[in-house]
């Protein structure tokens, strides 16, 4: 498993700037509404990005630095490809990497050094058929087996909040699921909804 270096440089966007977004509530003014999902998760430019995930069903946990400077670190898909996997048939597909992106950018605003717990993220058609079977909430044609989609929710913040998060960058859709404890997000069009 990858680690980060310790003297990686630091984050630009401002401590306080994310302190404030978390306390008041409100989206952040300094990030561009720009159009695509893959122009919006380039809002928060930092030269270097990481990823930190806790697998809610497996226990495993990733941590691992995936952009320095101007490169991507190809290693680091590969673990994430493998971590976010459909852990039920350990079928593997390579994660699309805007929403790597798009998950490293929401956990940076949120300003936590906990790790995103993972609910889903790669699903296999028989797998997605399965969970559709058992929720009126699972769609035929998820993003999930395209790997396009993860639900997640994060220690010490609030459903609310994640979203909140994750709406701000514009970049796709964004589920709030109160009553399960986790946020969907995913790479396809800019939509958002509520569920108790």
């Amino acid at each position: 498993m990858a680690m980060p270096a310790d003297n990686l440089p630091s984050t630009t966007l401002a401590h306080s700037t994310r302190r404030k977004f978390l306390t008041t509530g409100l989206s952040l003014c300094s990030l561009p509404l720009i159009g695509t999902a893959a122009q919006a998760n380039t809002a928060i430019i930092r030269p270097v990005k990481r990823i930190k995930l806790l697998h809610a069903h497996t226990g495993e946990k990733l941590h691992t630095t995936f952009f320095i400077e101007d490169s991507y670190v190809e290693e680091s898909f590969e673990e994430i490809d493998f971590f976010l996997r459909d852990f039920r048939d350990e079928a593997v597909l390579e994660i699309r990497r805007d929403l790597i992106e798009l998950v490293s950018n929401v956990h940076h605003l949120l300003d936590t050094e906990e790790p995103l717990i993972v609910n889903s993220g790669y699903r296999s058609p028989k797998t997605n058929a399965m969970l559709r079977r058992r929720s009126h909430g699972v769609a035929r044609n998820s993003l999930h087996i395209r790997g396009m989609a993860i639900d997640f929710h994060v220690k010490g913040r609030s459903v609310r909040n994640v979203a909140r998060a994750a709406r701000s960058l514009k970049s796709g859709g964004v589920g709030e699921y109160q009553g399960s404890h986790f946020v969907h997000m995913d790479v396809g069009r800019v939509r958002s909804w509520y569920r108790r």
